[in-house]
């Protein structure tokens, strides 16, 4: 029978209980700080990270509802996996992604106001959503008044806003991005239109009656909001004429 000395038997169980621990699924939710290391992080409701987070290569981060990270000011997060073993930002359900004006579907990103330095490289961002009333910017990340956040060699990958920044929204904030791949993000669009109103046909005898009681010529514009050389104005005369 093979002998095993007391040092190398303890090497084994370390090195068991390590894996073990790595291994491990946790839920999370509330006020959030220090390590998260594990196989799979369930978030299980809104996380508010007040200090400093890290959460280790090899780990999902997994949404089980429309909740975000809302890193606050001063905190910082710190997501560094590696090219094996990446850190993967994704939702439990996809099933209405779709919807512009639902929070179904995906995840409400990571929220950083006035935060700390923040780092994420080796990172997949996927099924961010950003589509209610309260927030509308920033399907992934909505970035705002932050010193430094350093995104480098991520995915950013199907995530959707109702407003700005399918994947990103950065307002008054140093970003650095580097070999990132930014695919198949999405905004809302709303395009204008017209009351019904302005397709009604008009008698040329009330036409002429308008324009003898404003002393309008025959082809004129009728321009309701500012003139601004942004809204083109002058081409469009051009193309009248």
């Amino acid at each position: 029978m093979k002998k095993y000395s007391l040092a190398t038997i303890i090497g084994l169980y370390l090195t068991m209980i390590s894996s073990f621990s790595m291994a491990q699924n946790i839920e999370v939710s509330g006020i959030q700080s220090g390590i998260w290391k594990a196989d799979t992080v369930f978030v299980t409701d809104n996380v508010n990270v007040q200090d400093v987070l890290q959460i280790e290569a090899g780990t999902t981060v997994l949404f089980k509802g429309y909740y975000s990270i809302n890193v606050e000011k001063g905190a910082s997060i710190s997501a560094i996996g590696t090219e094996d073993a990446p850190i993967v930002f994704t939702v439990t359900d996809t099933t209405g992604f779709h919807l512009f004006n639902s929070g179904r579907g995906g995840w409400n990103g990571i929220r950083m106001d006035k935060a700390g330095k923040s780092d994420f490289d080796y990172c997949t961002f996927q099924y961010g959503k950003a589509s209610t009333d309260i927030q509308q910017r920033g399907g992934a990340f909505s970035i705002r008044n932050c010193e430094e956040v350093n995104i480098n060699n991520s995915d950013l990958f199907c995530n959707f806003s109702r407003e700005y920044g399918g994947a990103i929204y950065g307002e008054s904030s140093t970003i650095h991005m580097d070999n990132c791949n930014v695919d198949e993000n999405k905004v809302d669009v709303v395009y204008q239109g017209c009351s019904p109103i302005f397709s009604q046909k008009v008698e040329e005898e009330t036409k002429e009656a308008v324009r003898q009681r404003y002393s309008l010529p025959s082809a004129f514009m009728l321009i309701v909001c500012a003139i601004e050389k942004r809204k083109n104005h002058e081409l469009i005369l051009e193309a009248m004429h």
